[in-house]
């Protein structure tokens, strides 16, 4: 019977203690802010183009240039992603020819991106942002591997 008691205290004791670990974790903290708010705070740019800009810091001139650049490719990223939504919305899946095309398109625009981003760009950050771009292609890559694509490795 003792030990029943101490082992009921004892778990009372870890579920208050979790309990009030979570209360104290959320007060305070910021609300999380979308995806597009994000990318115009701090004059970084949001998503994938974060992790380019690793390591690099930037002037007001050059904050305000890449704001420009991702504002003006935005509604292009919008609208692929918005394709390939709506196709994967209907009872058929697009055949290999059409995702390969939407992929092609999509690294074009980026590669695009990427190349005005680094005009902006002093020699020492472009190194560091070439350096950003290959790890992030890596990564792609690794991604694409692990769900049996093929990727680019080949190439």
């Amino acid at each position: 019977m003792y030990s029943l008691r101490t082992m009921a205290l004892g778990a009372t004791l870890v579920f208050g203690l979790a309990a009030t670990a979570g209360a104290q974790s959320t007060q305070g903290a910021e609300p999380r802010r979308d995806r597009a708010e994000q990318g115009r705070k701090g004059g970084r740019m949001g998503g994938p183009g974060r992790a380019l800009l690793r390591g690099i810091d930037l002037s007001e001139t050059q904050r305000e240039q890449l704001r420009a650049i991702q504002e003006r490719y935005r509604p292009q990223h919008e609208a692929m992603r918005e394709q390939a939504r709506a196709s994967r919305q209907g009872d058929q899946r697009p055949d290999s020819a059409t995702r390969a095309a939407r992929r092609a398109a999509m690294r074009s625009l980026m590669e695009r991106q990427h190349a005005e981003i680094r005009a902006v760009l002093t020699p020492e950050q472009q190194k560091t942002f070439d350096a950003n771009v290959a790890k992030m292609r890596e990564r792609a890559n690794d991604r694409a591997a692990d769900r049996g694509h093929r990727g680019r490795r080949g190439r």
